[in-house]
């Protein structure tokens, strides 16, 4: 009986889990609102770049994209090493300004990703001080794209979440709520699995990289559930 009971509770363990855990497959519609793939190229690394993107394409949208333009030049300066070090160390920092949460800066939520992502940019920091050749790689490129990516959407969900406990029959803000965990389940994947590459590197922040990677873990469950 006592065994049965273990694997009762393991199974409603695990029926929790998942349900905390949103899906990886893109969702194309929520509460009744269609998701545009647009949305998309707004926080992912490599865009779509199609013509008939309502973001990617210049003609339509040519001063959001010159924002977003900048924010990527500025990301694969750092990720390529083509700066100086006096130049690298502000590019960082405008990197973070790019990505900054819009509102609830002062969050628990937002102090925690915040502290764990200005910790990780010391180590990106340290490593463009010694000229680290894991700086050129796709790992390295995809932590400095989004672990700012995920600090912004803690606290664009963050904003989202008052929006809804204010107007909560608003489709438009359900939608929102809903893309952008799963936008946090894309991230989370993306940075876990840089970070465990970055992690068996040989270099001189091999420690660092281990430790963003624990305390990551721990702060998993807390942004989904947001």
């Amino acid at each position: 009986m006592e065994k049965k009971m273990d694997t009762y509770k393991s199974k409603q363990l695990t029926k929790n889990e998942t349900k905390l855990v949103p899906a990886l497959t893109r969702p194309a519609r929520i509460a009744g609102v269609e998701i545009p793939e647009w949305w998309d190229c707004q926080w992912q690394r490599i865009p779509c770049n199609k013509k008939a993107c309502f973001l990617c394409s210049k003609q339509e949208v040519e001063e959001a994209w010159d924002v977003i333009a900048d924010a990527r030049a500025v990301l694969e300066e750092v990720s390529v090493g083509a700066l100086p070090v006096s130049q690298k160390r502000t590019a960082i920092g405008e990197c973070a300004e790019c990505h900054a949460p819009l509102k609830d800066s002062n969050h628990p939520m937002s102090r925690s990703v915040g502290k764990w992502a200005d910790e990780l940019f010391e180590v990106f920091m340290a490593g463009v001080v010694e000229d680290a050749w894991w700086l050129d790689t796709e790992a390295a490129a995809e932590v400095e794209w989004y672990a700012p990516v995920l600090l912004d959407k803690v606290g664009q969900q963050l904003e989202t979440n008052a929006w809804l406990s204010s107007d909560p029959r608003n489709q438009v803000a359900e939608a929102d709520h809903g893309y952008t965990r799963y936008v946090f389940a894309e991230c989370l994947l993306k940075l876990e699995r840089s970070l465990r590459e970055l992690a068996l590197y040989d270099s001189g922040q091999k420690a660092e990289f281990a430790l963003a990677i624990a305390r990551l873990t721990r702060l998993k469950q807390r942004i989904l559930k947001l």
